[in-house]
């Protein structure tokens, strides 16, 4: 009996879409991401290993799907394709060093854009300031930091190619949380971020905020106060 490869395997998944075979994929290269993803873990890198698991099992899915049978082997293509990791790492290293007070901006922009564009066709930049409650200027100058293209005073974007730098990490990190902590980072994924608000809407002291917040920022990689 012929030995099955991971061409098979592919081409079987590539023609029917059955997501056992895409397992059965995932299963024969897991020693390949398994090995990307411990030379970032050794590195000190400052992202949680979990992160580090979930940018590689996602490069490792695009790599299936962009290969070229024409251009080769399977094997060869996904050790090559892996190499993209180490881009994906260094710039989620970078953005998780963006102060916890600017993420917060950012993720409270892109709600009110998200909300604003499921209600309008083009979504305006005084729109945008009136439903943050911030100057005009203010919202322009984020844009223009976040590689935000606009056209006069319209914003012909979609909010979701925006980056959230917490959002891979606080997904994987949500689950493990508990008590406390779990009911602070519920309130701050939508949106309560003031340690005040937080302490009356949980019933415990603003230090106890600040230390339980502290925590959950330690917990995705981020290192400063809250």
């Amino acid at each position: 009996m012929a030995e099955i490869t991971p061409e098979d395997v592919w081409k079987k998944w590539r023609t029917t879409g059955d997501q056992q075979e895409l397992q059965k994929l995932r299963q024969m290269f897991e020693p390949y991401a398994g090995r990307v993803s411990s030379i970032y873990k050794r590195q000190g890198v400052r992202l949680p290993d979990p992160v580090i698991d979930s940018i590689t099992q996602n490069v490792l899915l695009k790599a299936f799907d962009r290969y070229q049978p024409e251009r080769g082997k399977l094997r060869p293509w996904v050790s090559s394709y892996l190499q993209k990791v180490k881009s994906t790492v260094a710039a989620k290293q970078n953005l998780i060093r963006i102060p916890e007070t600017r993420v917060f901006s950012i993720g409270k922009y892109k709600r009110v854009v998200a909300d604003l564009e499921a209600r309008k066709k083009r979504v305006k930049v005084k729109d945008i300031a009136k439903g943050l409650g911030w100057p005009e200027e203010k919202v322009l100058r984020l844009e223009k930091e976040l590689g935000a293209s606009t056209l006069g005073s319209s914003v012909p974007f979609a909010s979701k190619q925006m980056t959230d730098p917490f959002e891979d990490a606080f997904q994987m990190l949500g689950p493990s949380l508990s008590g406390t902590d779990r009911q602070v980072y519920n309130l701050i994924r939508g949106g309560t971020t003031g340690t005040r608000d937080i302490s009356k809407s949980v019933g415990i002291s603003e230090p106890e905020v600040s230390r339980s917040k502290s925590r959950i920022f330690k917990g995705v990689g981020y290192g400063g106060r809250s």
